[in-house]
């Protein structure tokens, strides 16, 4: 057979008419997306009704010309107005900010407010805050959630209406029974996923839904908190003259409680039905790391300064009543080191629970977020404490965002008030023992104020209060002492921090605290609201 010839395969060429064309197309594409891109941004001025129904009154090219359009529109009635471009809403009057937009494992960092200082929290915990409004070069946005207000990055978290349709819940308050409780959104396309008991307020006003975004002020309507908020008021709040404080959110740990280890055991076992201890990495229904530790958080308490049914509630609170996966694979009841990037790989391992209930006591709590020049600071000077970053003490009680362990602690916006629950319902099921154990002063956190050895502002400066909203003490009893601050009235407070023994400093040792020791003053001026007197 003879072999095929194979044949040439002939190159097309382009003709340079050709290569013109499609010169010119290239040359035409570039030069539209030049267009496109540098095309001004128009501002979009509308109105949505509750249907969530957008009206458009008017297009500006200029920001500023569509803020002063937004805000006429405001002043002249109640309608929801706001500033869209290319769709997406940049401003609005009542406006939700959506922090559910990461995985679970990934926290939301921002900016406070107050303090330029940065502040995280967690969608999956708090999916929902206030919008406040936009900054000027509109990369934040302004809003408040857990008490304190702040300045997120706007690529982290997404606008809503109030009216938008997707939202089927918000973070709500109702009363129930003789009792307030926080109904909390973890996720805005669905329905609550946590009551929370914070208590009872002096006002009433059952069977209605009630906003707020700080559980301090109260309002029956979305609409006027969001304008109290933007003006800066409480005008319309349900209780405008008597702010709410949680009293087992705000107490600190350094009030010792009235219950003994054998309280603490009989509630775990009786009450919570946990009789024995587990072994390996599974528990029983019957079974809790809690079991007997009574003793435990009893010692530690009285050696350290550190209030045991404080540490018992946020134990039960961290570790599922000591029956997470997490504490049981590492005896801690505390979440100690287990950040949400990677809580298996970084969370601390102890011998037993009550290694990790004594490292709680003394190194978390006495050397760490009691203390107001927290041992990794490596600093003892009081306004050098008070100004480092880094530094976990914004007050010695569980909190908020604004002010507390809350602060630093926990991504979860609502990690304080769900530890106060718990010792809320261990107090009012065993007795009520400790509802009044302490009087609790509220710091006005307009500025940071000294805390000093006497009632002198010329003794020895022992530390600051941190510039927080809402900073709690407990107060001892008021005294008179040297004119400060339009005033020669002052308290004697227990001291958050271990002082030396001459009590000229802070001291930074181990951890032992003694409470008829660790005394101190504070100008009574700073004390904006007192709560058990």
């Amino acid at each position: 057979m003879k072999k095929q010839k194979k044949r040439k395969r002939t190159k097309m060429k382009m003709k340079p008419a050709e290569w013109a064309a499609c010169g010119i197309l290239l040359i035409a594409a570039i030069f539209l997306l030049v267009i496109f891109k540098s095309r001004p941004i128009l501002y979009e001025v509308a109105v949505f009704n509750e249907q969530n129904q957008k009206e458009t009154i008017q297009y500006y090219h200029q920001y500023q010309q569509a803020q002063a359009a937004m805000s006429s529109i405001i002043t002249a009635g109640t309608e929801n107005a706001a500033i869209l471009a290319n769709d997406e809403i940049i401003d609005i009057r009542y406006g939700i900010v959506n922090f559910r937009t990461k995985a679970c494992r990934e926290n939301t960092s921002f900016i406070t407010d107050q303090t330029n200082q940065i502040n995280y929290t967690n969608g999956c915990y708090g999916a929902d805050a206030l919008f406040l409004g936009r900054s000027n070069d509109l990369k934040k946005v302004k809003f408040k959630q857990s008490g304190t207000i702040g300045w997120v990055s706007a690529n982290d978290v997404e606008i809503l209406s109030i009216s938008d349709p997707k939202i089927a819940s918000l973070s709500i308050y109702q009363q129930r029974g003789g009792g307030m409780y926080h109904l909390i959104t973890t996720n805005l396309t669905k329905s609550h996923t946590a009551a929370v008991n914070i208590g009872e307020p002096e006002f009433s006003n059952p069977n209605q839904d009630l906003y707020s975004y700080d559980g301090h002020y109260f309002y029956s309507a979305f609409s006027d908190m969001a304008d109290d908020e933007r003006n800066q008021s409480h005008a319309h709040a349900l209780n405008i003259n008597k702010p709410y404080y949680n009293y087992y959110q705000f107490l600190s740990h350094r009030a010792r409680s009235s219950y003994f280890a054998a309280d603490i055991n009989w509630y775990i076992s009786n009450y919570l039905g946990y009789t024995g201890k587990p072994v390996g990495n599974t528990a029983a229904s019957n079974e809790s790391l809690l079991s007997q530790e009574g003793a435990a958080f009893i010692r530690y308490q009285n050696q350290y300064g550190a209030n045991a049914l404080m540490m018992l509630s946020l134990a039960m609170n961290e570790s599922s009543y000591g029956r997470s996966e997490l504490a049981l694979k590492t005896n801690n009841l505390f979440s100690h080191a287990a950040f949400d990037i990677d809580p298996d790989g970084n969370a601390a391992r102890y011998k037993n629970a009550a290694a990790s209930i004594h490292a709680h006591a003394k190194v978390y709590l006495s050397n760490g977020y009691l203390d107001p020049c927290d041992q990794s600071i490596q600093t003892d000077d009081p306004k050098a404490c008070r100004n480092a970053n880094g530094n976990r003490y914004y007050g010695g009680f569980f909190g908020d965002k604004s002010g507390g362990m809350n602060v630093r602690y926990a991504s979860d916006p609502y990690w304080g008030e769900k530890a106060a629950a718990h010792y809320r319902n261990f107090d009012e099921t065993m007795g009520k023992k400790d509802q009044s154990i302490a009087v609790i002063g509220i710091i006005d956190g307009r500025k940071s104020w000294g805390v000093y050895q006497k009632a002198d502002p010329s003794s020895k400066l022992l530390y600051y209060s941190p510039n927080t909203e809402n900073y709690a003490v407990t107060l001892l009893e008021k005294v008179k002492g040297s004119y400060y601050e339009n005033s020669d009235e002052w308290y004697r407070i227990q001291s958050d921090a271990v002082l030396n023994d001459d009590h000229t400093a802070v001291k930074h040792d181990n951890g032992v605290y003694d409470q008829r020791h660790n005394i101190a003053y504070i100008p009574a001026s700073a004390v904006k609201e007192v709560i058990g007197k």
